[in-house]
């Protein structure tokens, strides 16, 4: 069975202005959260079936260090 990973360009957007947002509080902040976010993708990708529905087609992965 193959999986897509979809992100829709509102997410990068967000994601955009969180790297911002970061970057604001802490200098490096906005990378760190860039990394994370990069990680959780490919844990995503490489392990779809672990994690939370979101509702029947599409599952959810929150970043651990960042809200």
């Amino acid at each position: 069975m193959s999986f897509t990973l979809l992100i829709h360009e509102e997410v990068l957007t967000e994601i955009q202005e969180a790297i911002l947002y970061y970057e604001l509080q802490q200098q490096e902040l906005g990378d760190r959260f860039l990394s994370d976010w990069e990680d959780a993708l490919v844990l995503l990708a490489k392990h779809p079936l672990s994690f939370q529905k979101a509702n029947e087609n599409f599952r959810q992965l929150s970043l651990q260090k960042f809200p």
